[in-house]
Formats: C-alpha cells, structure tokens, sequence
C-alpha cells in the first residue's frame, strides 16, 4: 500500500516515510500493526509457491505471532521474507536468498538474520509440519 502512494506522490521512500511519521504524530493517530498473514500473501504472490507451501508459511506465522517478544520492533516484512525462506528451503524449491531480499526490498543480510533467529527460536521445527 505505501508503495502505491509512494509512487503517486513521486518522491523518495525517505521522504515519504518523514511525512507518514509527521502526520501520525501530528494527528495523534495510532495505526494499525502489520497483520502478518496479510503481508504473506502479497510477497508470496511475487513467487511461483504452491498453495501447500503458503499454507505452511501462514501456519509458521501463526506461531509466530503467539511469541510478541520475537516481533516486536523488527520490520515484519524480514519476518515474513524469513518465514517464506525457511519452509521454501525445506520443502526443496530453488527460491534463493537474493530473490526474496531484492522482491521485498530488504538486504540479504536482514533475511538471514530473522531465518536464523526463526530457528533459533525452534518456531519453524516445532511447528510446521502440523498440516
């Protein structure tokens, strides 16, 4: 959504980002958390994952979001990137590391940093094979 109205406005995403925070906190506003899931399905539509793959993805998120500790002041787009790269790595696809970083506009560095703390946290080897 912001990269729509990004584009729209023709400015930088710096920009754009320092007039959101101005009018947030001008209008006292409180906007909404990020609902994972949502996020999920927008990235995963940028990949050719099936369905079995999402619905792993989406359960692995699920979890997740029961752990705030593990969200909280982390870019949720790098925990979901993280989430896609794990189950996508477990169930065999040739989805890289570099195509999800440059799809979702973080560093590689970022994806991997939440890949390892999505295991660290055993979330991904505890949880995903429920379906």
């Amino acid at each position: 959504m912001f990269s729509d109205l990004r584009s729209l406005a023709e400015i930088s995403k710096h920009q754009f980002l320092l007039h959101y925070t101005l009018l947030v906190q001008e209008l006292e506003l409180n906007p909404p958390p990020v609902n994972l899931i949502d996020l999920t399905y927008s990235i995963c539509l940028k990949f050719d994952l099936s369905f079995c793959i999402i619905k792993k993805i989406i359960r692995l998120l699920s979890q997740i979001k029961k752990h705030p500790h593990f969200i909280s002041g982390k870019n949720p787009v790098g925990i979901v990137a993280g989430a896609i790269y794990n189950v996508a790595k477990k169930e065999g696809t040739n989805l890289t590391q570099k195509a999800i970083a440059e799809a979702v506009g973080l560093t590689t560095l970022t994806l991997r940093k939440r890949r390892k703390e999505l295991n660290q946290y055993n979330i991904f080897f505890k949880n995903i094979d429920l379906l």
